[in-house]
């Protein structure tokens, strides 16, 4: 039996076991509007709509870019704030 593991979970578990081995948090990246769009499994102009609802999406502005952290988006989902 053979389990395909895609490589950015083989790399969030390398990162996460480095983390406690180092006993140092290793800070969450940020992710891109195309990123975390992808990570909620809508499309882009979706995350945009949802961000304009003013929905309490979890978001950080920087100029004209939007970034997230795919924990936050998570905690969203689970709390009932998905599409």
């Amino acid at each position: 039996m053979n389990i395909e593991i895609p490589p950015e979970v083989v790399e969030a578990i390398a990162q996460r076991a480095a983390e406690i081995v180092a006993g140092n948090p290793v800070a969450e990246p940020w992710l891109t509007h195309e990123q975390a769009a992808a990570h909620l499994g809508i499309s882009a102009s979706q995350l945009y709509s949802l961000v304009s609802r003013r929905n309490g999406l979890p978001h950080t502005k920087e100029g004209s870019r939007t970034y997230y952290r795919a924990s936050e988006l998570d905690a969203w989902r689970r709390n009932g704030g998905a599409p």
